[in-house]
């Protein structure tokens, strides 16, 4: 999708929301930084990219929401048909969360120990 398509997009969102955002019930900001567009049923738990499945939100209301299912998201999901999906199973980011045998201490990062 081009750039210009992708912002009359958040544009059109914008004016249809009235410049709220659906999720804290705080004004977006009116050049639409720090705002996204979010899919109320998440894309990861079967939610479709379509018009009806999109809202634009704070950056932080989005990271807040993740890949939960609000009431409105269920309710969307029952009036379309969508079949939800169980949620993604969570990557380990951090070394410590997958090489075995760490000391405790070491995992803890008290890298520098007093004797």
């Amino acid at each position: 999708m081009s750039v210009e398509r992708a912002a009359r997009r958040r544009e059109r969102l914008f004016r249809s929301q009235d410049g709220i955002c659906p999720a804290c019930r705080l004004p977006l900001p009116g050049d639409l930084a720090g705002a996204e567009v979010d899919h109320i049923i998440p894309r990861s738990r079967g939610g479709p990219d379509l018009l009806w499945n999109r809202r634009l939100v704070h950056f932080k209301c989005n990271r807040d929401k993740g890949t939960g299912l609000t009431d409105e998201a269920v309710a969307l999901a029952a009036e379309h048909g969508v079949i939800l999906r169980e949620p993604p199973v969570r990557v380990r980011k951090h070394w410590r969360d997958w090489v075995p045998g760490v000391p405790g201490w070491l995992a803890a990062g008290e890298f520098a120990r007093d004797n």
